[in-house]
């Protein structure tokens, strides 16, 4: 009698998706092609299926599935490494740096969007879009929602300054982006909280991690800002 195919599990899915990230900072996949496996990994059901998304990258796939992140068949960052001055924001359980997806992330590219309005309406900036190191957020009686996990950044700095009266504006961020909040509410809220579903503590985010900024003012309105995991969130 076979035996029927095996159902593959979350810390499987994210051993392949840890991988995927590994082969991104080695140059093996570019940033849409990292999104697209990655995507296509937290929907996978069969275990065997989850082999087939690093059948190009590495030589034995099932076996990253069967073990722990420290047994990865990769070189571990050397503890002299902050001596030579290198970078030591390798992840100790992943030997990976945390922040590589999002500094793919930075493309420097010129023509970024500047400004989002909203005045008795909804705006949205989501998906494959291209934010300026400089942002202004306006909404009057209306709502703007601003999403960044997908988001093409034309600086490793960016600074969004919101401003809601009477109206509503939402920011997502990508937990491996650095972030500071620094606005203020006045009959309204101006704040920052964080998914349940988050790994990655900011602290533990490099120096060199690429940094948002978020100030402004809140009137009789709100901004609320989230941290996020980069994949999609699950309905």
């Amino acid at each position: 009698m076979d035996t029927p195919p095996l159902r593959a599990s979350d810390v499987q899915r994210r051993r392949v998706a840890e991988e995927l990230a590994r082969a991104l900072e080695r140059g093996q996949l570019t940033l849409t092609e990292f999104e697209e496996r990655t995507d296509k990994v937290w929907k996978t059901t069969l275990t065997k299926d989850l082999g087939t998304v690093l059948e190009d990258l590495v030589p034995d796939p099932l076996r990253i599935l069967d073990q722990e992140p420290s047994q990865y068949p990769y070189p571990v960052a050397r503890q002299d490494d902050a001596i030579e001055g290198r970078s030591t924001s390798m992840d100790p359980y992943t030997n990976r740096d945390l922040a590589a997806v999002a500094k793919a992330h930075v493309t420097n590219e010129p023509g970024g969007s500047s400004l989002s309005v909203a005045i008795m309406f909804g705006s949205e900036q989501a998906g494959d879009w291209i934010i300026d190191p400089r942002h202004t957020a306006v909404a009057i009686m209306g709502g703007i929602s601003l999403d960044l996990r997908r988001a093409r950044l034309s600086s490793a700095h960016t600074e969004i300054f919101a401003v809601a009266i009477m109206g509503g504006i939402e920011v997502i961020i990508p937990e491996d982006i650095r972030l500071r909040v620094t606005g203020q509410g006045i009959m309204g809220g101006f704040g920052s909280t964080t998914a349940n579903t988050v790994t990655i503590a900011g602290h533990e985010l490099p120096p060199d991690a690429p940094e948002v900024i978020i100030r402004g003012v809140a009137i009789m309105g709100g901004v609320e800002v989230t941290r996020v995991p980069r994949r999609k969130l699950e309905s």
